[in-house]
């Protein structure tokens, strides 16, 4: 079940949801997920989130698994920029976070913020990070993954 709300989108309870190329731009919370799974957000752009407890991130992935996230856009966040954490007893594990690019959290805050144990193989793959900054509990983990894109350029001029 996914809601829009005042401070931002919420989905509950659900599975095989797709939330892409929304814009939010606003004082609150952008995107939380609670025990979703199988999930993906794609293309995305969250900014300004002005976020009013300390435990709050732009985006929350609360007791959920198995969700993909693709080329989101992260940026001017006054606290965390993506949360891992449990919810009601569930933990987050097997989320893919690729493409994404992560700018300007606030003060003593992280772009990487998981503060339990339990919240395992959260993967990073050619994520851009302004200043990199992250905490992760003893007991959780992310990994960090870079590809080189081939790309094949045609010289005309006959240059080596």
């Amino acid at each position: 079940m996914a809601s829009l709300k005042k401070n931002g989108l919420e989905v509950l309870h659900s599975s095989g949801v797709s939330i892409s190329r929304n814009h939010y731009n606003y004082s609150g919370q952008g995107i939380k997920l609670m025990n979703v799974s199988s999930s993906s957000l794609t293309k995305n752009i969250i900014k300004n989130c002005d976020l009013f407890t300390d435990n709050s991130s732009c985006i929350n992935i609360l007791g959920s698994n198995l969700n993909t996230f693709d080329y989101n856009n992260l940026s001017n966040s006054s606290k965390n920029g993506i949360q891992f954490g449990p919810y009601l007893g569930y933990n987050s594990s097997h989320n893919l976070i690729k493409g994404e690019s992560l700018a300007n959290a606030g003060n003593n805050s992280f772009l990487i913020f998981i503060n339990e144990s339990g919240q395992t193989n959260q993967t990073f793959t050619n994520v851009s990070y302004a200043n990199l900054s992250e905490y992760v509990a003893s007991g959780s983990e992310i990994f960090r993954k870079w590809y080189l894109i081939r790309f094949y350029v045609n010289d005309s001029e006959g240059i080596t």
